[in-house]
């Protein structure tokens, strides 16, 4: 075996070693992301100029010492809400009334609000968000119920439902998220006020 051969072998042995150092890093830094969750990127500029890029399922390379990530739950939840001596109309005097409504939110799934949800909520723990949409959902149903008639609380809660929706939606929507059903499941309309 002469010496050009030789180096020739050691060349080749090199390369293989340096291809398959470069595949495992690659591998390793490759992340893959499920349909329920969103994976935020952060560090240096996004590929839309933006400071960080959002995958939603798929998966991406993060460039070492580059980029770092962060996976945010899209998954829906639930939350079943005790509404207590919420201020109604009955014919003119104004009256309490007590609401159990059952909520299901999440993070939206929209880039948009996924965009708005990563700024507010991205290192949140579930109990963080569980807390921050019970207390969006209360306040704004609390708002929307103190015009609201007794009779027509207690007749359409599903007419009501809606309209309670369509109001914590706007809020939800300024942070990332979205209900996706509000119901309410039981309507007490207390005697004194």
């Amino acid at each position: 075996m002469t010496a050009a051969t030789m180096w020739f072998i050691v060349i080749m042995m090199v390369a293989i070693v340096q291809f398959f150092i470069l595949a495992v890093i690659y591998a390793s830094r490759y992340k893959k992301v499920p349909p329920d969750k969103a994976m935020i990127i952060y560090g240096g500029k996004g590929q839309r100029g933006k400071d960080y890029d959002i995958v939603i399922g798929g998966g991406r390379f993060i460039v070492p010492v580059f980029n770092a990530y962060a996976i945010m739950p899209l998954d829906a939840r639930s939350a079943k809400l005790s509404l207590n001596k919420v201020l109604v109309d009955n014919k003119g005097e104004k009256k309490r009334a007590d609401l159990e409504i059952v909520a299901v939110y999440k993070i939206s799934n929209e880039e948009k609000l996924v965009r708005k949800a990563a700024g507010a909520l991205l290192h949140k723990t579930d109990a963080e968000l569980n807390k921050i949409t019970e207390e969006i959902v209360t306040a704004t149903s609390c708002s929307a119920l103190r015009d609201l008639k007794a009779s027509v609380l207690e007749d359409k809660p599903e007419e009501v439902a809606k309209a309670l929706k369509k109001a914590a939606d706007l809020e939800l929507n300024k942070i990332g998220m979205e209900l996706k059903t509000l119901k309410i499941s039981s309507v007490t309309v207390l005697s004194k006020p």
